[in-house]
């Protein structure tokens, strides 16, 4: 299942950034790996940053499972029917089969009850794209994350 995957290097270190260019120019060049899955691991030498990523991944991503085949995304933010569409339009290429939908929670997640008023999608996923669904779960944490207010933001 995607996660978040921060390489933190020391205030201006290089070591994961090396990393990172090594993985670019040998299994990227070879088609080893796609650019896609570049996505699955955040580099960086900045604490804040780092921690930013991981309150980020779960900001509306709430988790997943697989139910009766279908992935099904628990989420923390109802999304729109015109916000499906889009993702339907940008991640139609992880799809096995049909579309992406919005769905209730399913009789075989009674065991996660303390989920089960959580928003859902549900996609017939490819099982193979893990970077492109880590790009989908970024789409709809950037999507629809609730926004800070200006006064928020000057309190801290």
């Amino acid at each position: 299942y995607p996660m978040p995957i921060v390489l933190l290097d020391s205030p201006g270190g290089s070591y994961w950034k090396d990393w990172e260019e090594f993985l670019k120019k040998n299994l990227l060049k070879q088609e080893w790996i796609s650019e896609e899955d570049l996505s699955l691991f955040h580099v960086t030498d900045d604490i804040e940053n780092a921690v930013d990523e991981v309150i980020g991944f779960y900001s509306v991503y709430n988790s997943m499972r697989y139910v009766k085949g279908r992935l099904v995304l628990r989420l923390h933010v109802e999304p729109s029917n015109e916000f499906i569409e889009k993702l339907n339009d940008e991640f139609k290429d992880i799809l096995d089969s049909g579309i992406i939908t919005k769905v209730n929670a399913h009789e075989l997640e009674k065991d996660d009850d303390h989920l089960t008023d959580l928003p859902r999608i549900s996609l017939m996923f490819n099982r193979k794209n893990l970077g492109r669904l880590r790009q989908m779960i970024d789409r709809i944490n950037s999507e629809l994350a609730p926004q800070s207010s200006e006064e928020e933001d000057e309190e801290e």
